[in-house]
């Protein structure tokens, strides 16, 4: 356990993000190796919070009364310890996937992943380059004028389908801790 969570700690140090630019330039830019890296690299502190839990809870009365009732391990662990801990777990699950999401979506705005992948970063970053297309042309007058009300619109409804993504996935992740929290109502 203790070596587990020295190699978490070594873990955490290392920013997952720059990991994933440091492969992208020796690999190739995929979503295999985006999801690789992520998932590789970002499970410890999910790591530690269930390590913490699962101790906190063991110590609890009516464990220790299961225990007392020769119940099994795998049964304290079924019915006592999982069902009483998995509030805890599914709102730190549910945190880290807005957490990806929101990386891949910055990592796509910065053309940092697949570009032919259809990506709320991707439609943001062509959004943007709406705007910004060709600033001299324009300048110069062999661009048209940029209609910003026209192109208002190709930024908004990527960044609300964003916000609503994460918001519906902060909700799930609530609704989710209370339906299967057995200390709940």
């Amino acid at each position: 356990g203790e070596l587990l969570m020295r190699y978490v700690d070594v873990q955490q140090s290392v920013p997952v993000f720059f990991v994933y630019v440091l492969l992208l330039l020796a690999v190739d830019r995929s979503y295999t190796m985006l999801v690789l890296v992520f998932g590789l690299l970002s499970w410890g502190g999910i790591a530690r919070i269930i390590r913490s839990e699962v101790a906190q809870r063991r110590e609890a009365p009516y464990v220790k009364a299961a225990t007392l009732s020769g119940a099994s391990t795998g049964v304290i662990l079924l019915r006592h310890i999982i069902p009483n801990a998995s509030n805890t777990i599914i709102t730190a699950a549910a945190v880290l996937f807005s957490k990806f999401v929101v990386y891949e979506a910055a990592l796509a705005f910065l053309s940092l992943t697949d570009p032919t992948v259809i990506s709320l970063g991707n439609e943001l970053a062509r959004a943007v380059g709406t705007e910004t297309a060709d600033p001299i042309a324009r300048a110069q007058g062999g661009a048209p004028p940029w209609d910003w009300r026209a192109a208002v619109h190709f930024v908004y409804v990527p960044g609300l389908a964003l916000v609503s993504l994460l918001a519906a996935v902060g909700i799930l992740g609530d609704g989710a801790r209370d339906i299967l929290d057995p200390r709940g109502n």
